[in-house]
């Protein structure tokens, strides 16, 4: 404990308990998330991510992954809810906010390439054991579902508040975005958040 006092005022950054406002703009932040999410507003989405992002992607390539992540040639993703299981103490250095976040989220997944638009138990049940394979310790479970399954998963994400904007941003934090989230979170943030 006093190792990471001591490194986080060597690095001119400082840990705070979460405050009721802080904690109240980020759910509500969330919500509005959760909200374009739901509604594949894509555009709305775009604005509620990290400008720093744009550096990397043209929005414009964030909205055609989007799109291929919700509806492939053979299913269609439906995003039904979200919850924010905690959020960590807020760390700021130099006028920014940031906070992780450990989230819930669950889908339904609709396939759609048979001719009746049935398909066996076994298929779906695979297609269950498929994302758990895939997502590992943050996969929470999955129902199977006439034409499709449900599935739940445990996620992260960065919020940011960016003091010039006065608002706060998302920042995921999965494999895909590594490339950009260490560039754009300082090293000892990223540490002091501890994921």
């Amino acid at each position: 404990m006093l190792v990471t006092v001591v490194c986080l005022c060597c690095n001119n950054i400082r840990q705070t308990k979460l405050s009721e406002t802080d904690s109240r703009e980020i759910r509500e932040f969330m919500m509005s998330y959760q909200e374009a999410l739901a509604n594949s507003d894509w555009p709305r989405l775009i604005t509620k991510i990290h400008p720093g992002v744009f550096k990397y992607f043209s929005k414009k390539d964030i909205e055609i992954e989007l799109d291929k992540a919700f509806k492939g040639k053979n299913f269609e993703t439906h995003f039904i809810g979200m919850s924010v299981d905690s959020i960590s103490p807020v760390i700021i250095k130099n006028s920014i906010k940031y906070s992780l976040l450990r989230l819930g989220m669950t889908a339904d997944m609709i396939f759609t390439d048979t001719l009746d638009g049935t398909y066996t138990r076994e298929s779906l049940e695979k297609a269950c054991e498929g994302l758990k394979n895939e997502f590992g310790k943050d996969f929470r479970g999955c129902t199977v579902k006439s034409n499709g399954i449900q599935f739940s998963l445990a996620d992260h994400c960065y919020v940011i508040y960016l003091p010039e904007e006065k608002k706060w941003f998302c920042l995921t934090k999965d494999m895909e975005s590594k490339q950009f989230v260490d560039k754009i979170i300082p090293a000892d943030v990223r540490k002091a958040l501890g994921f």
